[in-house]
């Protein structure tokens, strides 16, 4: 473990990427302010309302005087769980208030987690580089873009990243069919290609950030580019989860298995991240 005590703020701690963030950094000898919402703060955590500026007294007051090297900031608001009106203040609102704690603490390195969602439609298929053109139908995903428009019109130096479905982290998608015995599998659809990420690809990404300054730019951040069927296989394997449910259904047994994975099942969401990888080679 590398002793440097740099000051890191990363919000968003109580969820499962957020967590496995903070737990990252704190093991590679930084000190980590963390944010939650309504989990029950653990030392060094400090909640808030992401949308409402009032509420981030206490974390102005735990910045204040402080050099925050970077801040990771990874808190959202799905709108299936939060509402319309809630994931656009938690979203957009929300990113808008870190933007002015970054300015106040003069933090210069701004890291955006976002989301290879805000293509929206044109997610699914293949190949889907950053200058995609979004097809928006879902909040999440628009509220995320309309995140990130507010970084770079921002004056904080900046780097967004994109990413995909996130593996090994808790919460995954795909877990919650097979546990019910919903059929994953898709007749002549188990070659489409779906990228993923790891928590610790991720880490290690923000860490390189972090130590080489802030790419002002836009990236695709996955770690996997595999099949569904190997995506599928490898996670369960990884999480020693047993898939009683073999049969292939049709194409319309796709929105069994959700409205998020179910369409990527059925059409593969190929994210490369080659602009990346020509940057940062892990």
């Amino acid at each position: 473990m590398r002793i440097n005590m740099k000051t890191l703020l990363i919000t968003g701690t109580s969820g499962a990427l957020g967590n496995n963030l903070r737990e990252y950094f704190l093991d590679h000898g930084f000190k980590v302010i963390g944010t939650v919402g309504r989990s029950k703060p653990r030392d060094g955590e400090i909640p808030i309302n992401l949308g409402d500026w009032d509420s981030y007294t206490a974390l102005r007051e735990a910045v204040r005087n402080k050099k925050i090297y970077a801040i990771i900031h990874n808190a959202a608001a799905l709108h299936g769980k939060a509402g319309i009106r809630k994931t656009y203040r938690a979203n957009v609102i929300g990113t808008k208030n870190i933007l002015r704690l970054a300015h106040e603490c003069s933090c210069g390195n701004f890291i955006q987690i976002s989301t290879v969602g805000i293509y929206g439609i044109r997610s699914l298929g293949k190949n889907r580089i950053e200058e995609t053109r979004p097809i928006d139908i879902e909040p999440y995903g628009i509220t995320k873009k309309i995140a990130e428009k507010r970084i770079l019109s921002s004056e904080t130096p900046y780097t967004i990243l994109r990413l995909p479905l996130v593996k090994y982290s808790g919460g995954y998608l795909i877990e919650k069919p097979i546990k019910k015995g919903v059929s994953v599998f898709i007749k002549k659809r188990e070659l489409n290609i779906v990228s993923s990420v790891t928590p610790e690809f991720v880490a290690k990404t923000c860490e390189w950030i972090i130590d080489n300054g802030p790419l002002n730019d836009i990236f695709n951040c996955a770690s996997h580019h595999q099949t569904w069927r190997e995506m599928v296989m490898d996670h369960c394997k990884h999480e020693g989860i047993e898939i009683k449910n073999t049969k292939r259904v049709s194409l319309f047994g796709a929105f069994s298995m959700g409205i998020v994975i179910g369409p990527i099942a059925a059409f593969g969401q190929h994210t490369p991240s080659d602009k990346l990888k020509a940057i940062i080679n892990h």
